[in-house]
């Protein structure tokens, strides 16, 4: 009887055993198939929309003009997001892992073709840009960390908030992704004018450059944008993944016009 138990046992092991690999060789299949085709049409146009919304704001005119003050706002009261930015990411990868996104690590190298550290390098990325955003702060005459040390403004807590919602991690690498659209588009908008260049300095303005200017291969926006297809098993729908891009947009308007007023004399 108990080598009968015994065989049983193994038996449904192995059927679990092949269960397993047949869920990954799906999943596998499908987070090829996303890595290889093109990124949707529909995602540049979002973008584009995006970028209009950032060039339109009224802090986006007064830095183009080389405002001091108003950059200086900008520096100090979008600092604890850029502050806190590496450490949402670290959070965003240990609820991806609780939820067993990446428990097979050779499935998340062939997803990603980069290694399982990739999200780690775009942590490390974030943290070097936190250091760029205090090199411009005191290339404006700030101090750190003196002259960074104020009470959170309520619209920049709003836009933390929305980055630390919880949510499903396909949603979750959208918003990501919509991070880096407004990085790039604001260094674009602001690289465009000499008097903002001007006030910065080459040290000043290093932060908008390496969100403007990208090296060859896959950017962070794109492979969030592509880890989120990946995680939705296939492209998300527009008009979903467009609310969500479009929201993180609003919340980080919100953060840099109320940020704009804090040196402005009243």
């Amino acid at each position: 009887m108990r080598w009968k138990l015994r065989a049983l046992s193994r038996l449904i092991s192995q059927q679990r055993l092949f269960n397993q690999q047949e869920r990954d060789l799906r999943t596998l299949d499908v987070i090829t198939g996303v890595f290889a085709q093109p990124l949707p049409v529909w995602i540049q146009q979002i973008k584009a929309g995006a970028m209009r919304k950032i060039s339109a704001a009224s802090f986006a005119g007064t830095c183009r003009q080389g405002d001091i003050s108003v950059m200086r706002g900008l520096v100090v009261g979008l600092w604890p997001f850029v502050d806190q930015f590496p450490k949402t990411i670290i959070r965003a990868v240990a609820r991806s892992q609780k939820n067993g996104l990446f428990q097979d690590r050779r499935l998340l190298n062939t997803m990603l073709r980069h290694g399982p550290d990739v999200l780690t390098g775009i942590r490390r990325d974030e943290e070097n840009h936190r250091k760029l955003w205090i090199n411009t702060g005191e290339a404006l005459g700030l101090a750190y960390p003196s002259d960074f040390k104020r009470p959170v403004l309520s619209e920049t807590q709003a836009w933390i908030n929305v980055l630390n919602a919880e949510a499903e991690p396909a949603t979750v690498f959208v918003r990501f992704a919509a991070i880096e659209i407004v990085a790039e588009a604001v260094s674009v908008e602001f690289l465009a004018s000499k008097a903002f260049v001007s006030a910065l300095g080459e040290p000043g303005s290093e932060w908008f450059r390496v969100h403007a200017e990208h090296d060859l291969g896959m950017t962070h926006e794109e492979l969030e944008l592509r880890l989120a297809f990946a995680c939705a098993e296939g492209l998300p729908d527009e008009v979903l993944a467009s609310s969500i891009i479009q929201y993180v947009v609003d919340a980080f308007l919100a953060a840099a016009e109320a940020s704009s007023k804090l040196y402005v004399s009243k």
